[in-house]
């Protein structure tokens, strides 16, 4: 009986052994196999194309600035300002320009006067008569300058090219620091009288004419009038020769 119960006891020893041991060789099984799935399982790289990439955002164009580029667009009486200080430009429709320091001067009293045209969208610019109203500047240099529009509708003058800029209140100086505001339409500009009325008195003009033509005939080696009648020509027959016998020109 005791032997049964032993031989009983030694099988179900050896069969818990055999069942431990598949249960090791179970889990080792699934270890194995887990890593080998683990390792075989490969990295998966998703490559984006360029042309799924979001483009990349430009930068906002820089706008081209507004330019004035006719007579036509530039005729006009134009308030400018320069560190404060206020003055007046006017350019006419007939390629002339004025500068004054009150509105009313501009068409017959200007400190500077000039011409200016157009070429390849700029402004050129030419003194003709100075008053002193800053450095003068020879004729044959012209200034050359950009007239752009500000946002405010005021325009500026941006230098290209001005050979007059030396000697501190130049026209450069002026023009490429003044803000100009247009305020009205040009006016005439009054002309200047270049021929003297010569007959503004015509009774003092015979009178002196003859004291003139007198002393002539008389052989008068000369004669000095002094009179304050600028606008008064007179002419007089000038002697050929001197005769010594009678002291006098012939």
């Amino acid at each position: 009986m005791k032997r049964r119960f032993d031989f009983s006891v030694d099988l179900l020893g050896k069969a818990l052994l055999i069942v431990m041991l598949a249960v090791l060789i179970g889990c080792q099984s699934d270890t194995a196999a887990n890593k080998v799935s683990l390792e075989a399982e490969p990295t998966v790289t998703t490559a984006v194309s360029a042309t799924e990439l979001p483009p990349t955002p430009l930068p906002d164009p820089t706008p081209e600035q507004e330019l004035i580029t006719s007579v036509e667009e530039m005729a006009g009486i134009w308030l400018g300002t320069v560190a404060g200080e206020r003055g007046y430009v006017m350019y006419t429709e007939d390629g002339r320009y004025t500068v004054a320091l009150i509105e009313d001067d501009l068409g017959t009293a200007p400190r500077v006067s000039g011409e200016y045209w157009f070429e390849d969208g700029t402004i050129h610019l030419r003194d003709l008569e100075n008053a002193g109203h800053w450095t003068v500047c020879p004729a044959e240099i012209v200034g050359i300058y950009e007239a752009v529009v500000l946002e405010d509708g005021n325009v500026q003058f941006q230098t290209v090219e001005d050979g007059c800029k030396e000697g501190g209140f130049t026209r450069n100086y002026i023009f490429a620091n003044m803000t100009q505001e247009c305020i009205g339409d040009p006016v005439p500009i009054a002309e200047a009288e270049v021929e003297a009325k010569s007959e503004s008195n015509p009774e003092l003009a015979a009178a002196l004419q003859a004291i003139i033509d007198q002393a002539v005939a008389d052989g008068s080696p000369g004669a000095v009038l002094m009179v304050d009648a600028p606008d008064m020509n007179f002419t007089g027959r000038e002697p050929q020769a001197w005769r010594p016998q009678t002291k006098a020109w012939l």
